[in-house]
């Protein structure tokens, strides 16, 4: 995978400083950098964990604390399958690709969760939805009574 991105990703370079890279992530609101060479490939990515507790490193270049090796889903995969990919390595983003291998875009999981949220507000507002299938799903409409619920279940899962 070249491993190059084409849009307005926002990257920063692997000399930028832990504090240069705290700045831009409070600035834009964001958690995760993608970490780019001098020839804008993706060497890693930092995330706002990444940099938690290592005040005494503000001057460190971030490429020393960056994730490796970085994930990428082609943008062509249903987002499904993403979502359980995610759980399943634990990991809170990946890089999304298009058919040439380039980067195109990032999915976190506050991306997936605000999609959650608005399918539960569009689910919400319609009456009597019934599911298909006798059982129900931990992610069907009328099984998420309460976030609790929602929690133990996934619990009980191992999530």
């Amino acid at each position: 995978m070249k491993s190059k991105y084409k849009t307005q990703l926002i990257c920063v370079t692997k000399n930028t400083t832990v504090r240069e890279a705290r700045e831009i992530m409070n600035e834009r609101r964001i958690r995760h950098l993608p970490v780019i060479d001098n020839e804008h490939t993706i060497v890693g990515i930092v995330s706002r964990t990444d940099l938690t507790d290592i005040s005494q490193f503000q001057d460190i270049p971030v490429e020393l604390f960056s994730s490796k090796p970085v994930e990428y889903v082609r943008n062509s995969l249903p987002l499904r399958q993403v979502t359980l990919s995610m759980l399943e390595k634990k990991i809170s983003c990946v890089l999304v690709t298009d058919d040439h291998d380039e980067v195109t875009g990032i999915i976190t999981t506050d991306d997936l969760l605000y999609h959650l949220a608005e399918l539960l507000k569009t689910a919400d507002s319609s009456e009597n939805i019934k599911t298909e299938s006798s059982e129900k799903s931990i992610f069907s409409v009328d099984s998420l009574i309460t976030i609790g619920e929602f929690s133990r279940k996934l619990s009980a899962m191992g999530i």
